[in-house]
C-alpha cells in the first residue's frame, strides 16, 4: 500500500509514520508544507510533496491507497477541503484523528466548564463532514495524548469513554491496524482512552 500522511510533523502524525516504516513495508507519501521538518526520510520508501492542505489536489493522489489525516487548526474548513479532494479522485480511504467529545460521550467529570468547549465543537463539525461523505472513512478520537503505558480501551459511537488520557504509541498502533484492515474500521467512529 501507499500511504499519504497529511500531519507527518506533528506528535501522532510522525508517530505513525515511524510505525508504519517499522512495522509494514508500505510506501508512504507525506504532504508537508516545510520538508526541513521530516528530518531523514527513507528514500527508498517515502516520497515528499511540498505542499498544505489549501493546494491539496487529486494530482498528489496518484498511486494513493489511503490518507491519513492528523492536523489541528480551523478543522471544519481543512477536513472539507481534504473530504472535497478525495471525493473527486480515485482514493476513497481517509483515516483522520479527531478528539474525545465529539458526540457528548466524555464523562462530567473531565468536562472543564460543563460543557463542549468551542475546539471540540470545531472538532465536531469536522466529524459531521466526514460522516455526511461518501468516502470509506475512519474516524478517531483519542483522549488527551502522553507517553504513558499502552493500556487502551475502544469505544465506538454511542458508547462513553471511560478515561481521560492515552499514550501516543496507542494512537498509532491502532491508526496502523485501522489502515491495514479497512472492513473492519471503514465508516466507522471509536474512542480511545486508557481506563480510568
Amino acid at each position: 500500500m501507499n500511504i499519504m500522511i497529511i500531519g507527518a510533523t506533528g506528535t501522532i502524525g510522525n508517530e505513525v509514520r515511524k510505525r508504519i516504516l517499522t512495522e509494514t513495508d508500505w510506501e508512504i507519501t507525506l504532504l508537508v508544507r516545510n520538508p526541513t521538518k521530516i528530518g531523514k526520510s527513507n528514500a527508498a520508501r517515502e516520497t515528499i510533496i511540498e505542499s498544505d492542505v489549501d493546494h491539496f489536489n487529486k494530482n498528489q493522489l496518484t498511486d494513493i491507497d489511503a490518507v491519513f489525516v492528523a492536523l489541528s487548526g480551523n478543522m471544519p474548513e481543512l477536513t472539507k477541503k481534504i473530504v472535497n479532494v478525495l471525493e473527486s479522485s480515485e482514493t476513497k480511504r481517509l483515516v483522520q484523528i479527531l478528539t474525545m467529545g465529539i458526540y457528548n460521550e466524555v464523562p462530567a467529570k473531565y468536562l472543564h466548564g460543563g460543557g463542549m468547549s468551542d475546539y471540540v465543537i470545531r472538532y465536531a463539525e469536522a466529524g459531521e463532514i466526514i460522516e455526511n461523505s461518501d468516502l470509506d472513512y475512519t474516524i478517531i478520537r483519542p483522549a488527551w495524548f502522553d507517553h504513558g503505558d499502552d493500556e487502551v480501551n475502544v469505544t465506538k459511537k454511542g458508547e462513553m469513554l471511560t478515561g481521560h488520557d492515552v499514550s501516543v504509541t496507542a494512537i498509532s498502533k491502532f491508526v496502523v491496524k485501522a489502515l491495514a484492515e479497512p472492513d473492519f474500521a471503514k465508516r466507522q467512529s471509536f474512542g480511545l482512552n486508557r481506563p480510568d
